[in-house]
């Protein structure tokens, strides 16, 4: 199963240069960040996440390419019911699972020059790396005249997803360091359907390569 993530890791990562070496050939950037998020489901639980990214100008404000984000998930989920043979039943699944995500990005400068503020959407597809999950059912069924209460445990990590759709929406604010450096804090919201939504503070830094034309560089000369 190991040779196997591995394989798709080294596959991910062989496409994301080529795309890069692609996007070279004009105004680019790359960006690289660390962050700490929490699910909705789960806010006592912080888990980290990281991320690359190649962006190619494609307008004066707007930026289009990939991403790849490797996120950790802390999620519970809880079901309750009652009925005529049970004096309350309460099912509890914990999960934490790791996923390697590939993702396609718009990301909008607001401003006409320095463009501090950039509004960001991203939608990807996840694969799972690893993870655990438990399935803890307890309640009292009605038998007779007595209650009878239970309580088991379950190893249910056979059921995690194996592959995940995630949505991400975001701003980001960018700090100049020097002419081709920035410092960026960003602030994302990601919605993984039927599985948790996830929100997350990034930190990272972002190199802006610039190719030089010859002839702009005579004309501006």
């Amino acid at each position: 199963m190991f040779g196997k993530f591995r394989i798709m890791k080294k596959a991910l990562l062989i496409t994301f240069l080529l795309l890069c070496s692609v996007l070279s050939r004009s105004q680019v950037r790359f960006g690289a960040y660390v962050a700490g998020g929490i699910t909705t489901s789960s806010v006592q639980d912080v888990t980290p996440s990281f991320g690359i990214e190649c962006m190619k100008a494609v307008d004066r404000n707007v930026y289009a390419g990939l991403s790849m984000i490797c996120e950790r998930y802390s999620i519970i989920s809880n079901y309750s019911k009652e009925s005529a043979y049970t004096m309350g039943f309460h099912r509890t699944r914990e999960q934490k699972s790791t996923y390697l995500f590939v993702a396609p990005k718009i990301d909008g400068g607001i401003g006409q020059n320095k463009q501090r503020i950039h509004l960001l959407l991203s939608l990807g597809v996840g694969y799972l790396l690893g993870g655990s999950q438990l399935t803890i059912d307890q309640g009292s069924l009605v038998a007779s005249k007595n209650a009878r209460y239970s309580l088991d445990t379950f190893n249910t990590s056979g059921n995690i997803n194996k592959m995940v759709f995630r949505m991400g929406m975001g701003v980001s604010e960018h700090l100049g360091l020097s002419r081709n450096w920035e410092l960026v804090f960003t602030q994302e919201a990601g919605l993984l359907p039927s599985v948790a939504k996830y929100f997350s503070f990034q930190v990272g830094l972002m190199h802006k390569y610039v190719r030089k034309v010859a002839g702009k560089n005579a004309a501006a000369k």
